[in-house]
């Protein structure tokens, strides 16, 4: 165009501006639109808001914010949409006062706040525990007609439903279903979902149960989420005979379970140490096409070790490489604190430092029985070390008196850049007051506060 003689107009800098924030070539589109003015080109209404949305879209709210300001220097005026774009951004942020601070600017600007506008706020105020404050907006809405402003719609209740439910909040969370139920708004799965989630939360398993029944009944259809949601409670609190019976109600209902459902339930075994009964879920999970991920597979693991079951464990490291799962830095702590347990802590220390050369493929070390598993891709070398390694071995090593080979791999962690947090620095100064030494116990103290780094429970020791 350019070539040509042919002056793009702002309608074409906006698609192209918009095209490079979509993908994700932020600073070339900020670039562009530095460039309009000197092309005869001025910025719109639509191109500040594109720009703005995109600054958004990065978490730069500042940035964002400035551009709303230079609107007003170039006597462009800003529409609700753009308002609420960067409103919605600061509430996502967590910086309820900026977005209240723009909410009245937006009212300065003669324009009124919409649904939206008041959605976002009340879910910043939500989600940082001011739910007496988010509850007050909510209800003005309601009932405050003078000011002209906008009336909930159902994202306004399940904000609110939701909010009551995080907080503990259950009979006003039950007053705003009977409410919504009223209204005719209580009837999207995505309402049920939030109270059965609540409910769930909160202990309530028979009431859960009872709202689960009732969807079909109100010509809500449940989905497997539905189902998990309480199928993950019932297994939480120990129920798994409950849970497996409305796994089955699930399927004669027509709603297959997936590997959410079965990996809570191989997990609710787990927890209660009915490994048998974990590899049969996982068995049926297999059976009905249904591929484990991980987590599944970890559970089982971590389970395995726990028992001592040390060869069926092995066993399935090697099915679990077998079938592309890949062993990841969860895989090989398992394995790391399964080793400490059963006294082998040097294989598991070797296991550490090998790691950061060579991923899980470290595991290859422990002998034959696990060269089979262990591969040199390139997902294997990331699999690194992390602190909940470093926390196992400098316990362990600690608890066999190695209190020299402990300090090594606290030094080591430091040099690779991996920080101490409370629950190591407890773990040093639990076992340096065990033993008697409280001068060195006092200096891992002093260097506790110079990293900022507080929470030293461990000193009840003393």
């Amino acid at each position: 165009m350019i070539s040509a003689s042919v002056s793009p107009a702002t309608y074409t800098f906006n698609l192209l501006i918009n095209g490079l924030c979509h993908s994700d070539r932020l600073g070339d589109a900020r670039q562009l639109f530095d460039v309009m003015p000197h092309k005869g080109c001025h910025p719109n209404e639509f191109t500040f808001g594109i720009l703005i949305r995109g600054y958004c879209k990065f978490g730069l709210s500042l940035q964002g914010l400035k551009l709303l300001d230079t609107m007003k220097m170039m006597n462009v005026c800003p529409n609700v949409i753009i308002y609420n774009t960067l409103i919605a951004s600061f509430c996502r942020k967590g910086d309820v006062d900026e977005a209240e601070r723009l909410v009245e600017r937006m009212r300065e600007d003669g324009l009124l706040p919409d649904v939206v506008t008041f959605n976002s706020r009340i879910s910043a105020l939500c989600n940082s525990g001011k739910i007496l404050e988010a509850s007050r907006i909510f209800r003005d809405m309601q009932i405050d007609e003078v000011f002209g402003l906008p009336r909930p719609n159902v994202v306004t209740f399940n904000l609110m439903l939701q909010g009551f439910c995080q907080k503990g909040m259950l009979e006003e969370a039950r007053t705003l279903t009977e409410s919504m139920k009223k209204n005719d708004i209580f009837f999207n799965v995505q309402s049920y979902n939030i109270w059965l989630c609540g409910l769930v939360r909160n202990g309530k398993l028979l009431e859960a149960q009872t709202v689960l029944k009732e969807l079909p009944q109100n010509g809500v259809d449940p989905t497997i989420y539905s189902y998990n949601i309480l199928i993950d409670g019932l297994c939480k609190n120990g129920m798994l005979g409950d849970a497996k019976m409305l796994m089955s109600l699930m399927i004669n209902d027509g709603i297959f379970p997936d590997t959410v459902t079965y990996s809570t339930l191989l997990h609710g075994y787990c927890t209660k140490s009915k490994v048998t009964e974990a590899k049969n879920i996982l068995r049926e999970m297999m059976k009905r096409g249904c591929i484990p991920n991980k987590y599944t597979c970890n559970t089982l693991l971590h389970s395995m070790w726990k028992e001592g079951k040390v060869s069926e464990a092995q066993q399935l490291l090697q099915k679990m490489n077998e079938r592309g799962y890949g062993l990841d830095t969860v895989s090989c702590n398992i394995v790391i604190h399964g080793l400490c347990q059963t006294g082998e802590v040097d294989k598991a220390v070797e296991i550490v430092s090998e790691m950061w050369s060579h991923g899980s493929v470290a595991l290859g070390d422990l002998g034959n029985s696990f060269m089979s598993l262990v591969s040199e891709d390139d997902n294997g070398r990331k699999c690194l070390p992390d602190l909940i390694t470093y926390s196992t071995i400098i316990n362990s090593l600690f608890r066999e008196g190695n209190l020299d080979e402990a300090k090594k791999k606290f030094v080591e962690m430091m040099r690779k850049k991996l920080y101490p947090d409370s629950i190591i620095y407890n773990t040093i100064l639990h076992h340096l007051c065990k033993r008697g030494k409280v001068s060195s116990a006092f200096q891992v103290l002093k260097d506790m506060e110079t990293k900022d780094c507080k929470r030293a429970y461990g000193l009840i020791i003393l």
